[in-house]
């Protein structure tokens, strides 16, 4: 036979303590090194939450990665108090998101620049070009507006949409 504690006539409920952790990743790191991180600040959070709170029976920590507003979950550690005094590893009581993490360490690889710089970046009709950069340079054609039309070019007449055909649009060159 199970005796049930009770407070105010009601059974004790388990409490469990739900924390979310944000590790801001501004720099380059390895998916090693960014986990090794976030299981230390689990140890810490756990230790101080059981150490702390003698009525929480349970503690759930989510850790996140912020990359630049991008957001993605790295762990989620949940162990009861037994459970962590029998065995105080975060690796046992974890479940790791290892596609997020990747992902979120992907994109910082290929936003970081090789190489700095050695021209300001050019700003043409709202497209970003550097020229120093490496790699394809996309064709920006300027558009024409009525006062730089050549003399030679009559302007097109309004039409619908209908009436516009391949050959009454006129030509960049």
């Amino acid at each position: 036979m199970t005796l049930i504690p009770f407070r105010n006539g009601q059974a004790n409920q388990p409490i469990i303590d739900r924390q979310t952790i944000e590790i801001s990743i501004d720099h380059p790191v390895t998916q090693s090194s960014l986990l090794d991180q976030a299981e230390t600040l689990v140890r810490q959070a756990i230790a101080t939450t059981f150490g702390q709170q003698s009525d929480v029976n349970e503690i759930e920590v989510l850790v996140l990665g912020d990359r630049h507003g991008e957001i993605s979950p790295i762990l989620v550690t949940s162990v009861s108090r037994t459970q962590w005094q029998a065995d105080p590893q975060v690796s046992r009581w974890t479940r790791y998101y290892t596609e997020g993490t990747h992902a979120l360490l992907q994109r910082h690889s290929e936003i970081e620049p090789t190489a700095p710089a050695a021209t300001p970046p050019l700003v043409i009709q709202n497209v970003l070009v550097s020229i120093d950069r490496p790699g394809p340079v996309p064709l920006i054609r300027p558009r024409t507006s009525p006062t730089r039309r050549s003399p030679e070019r009559e302007p097109l007449p309004i039409a619908s949409v209908e009436q516009v055909t391949q050959d009454n649009l006129t030509d960049w060159d």
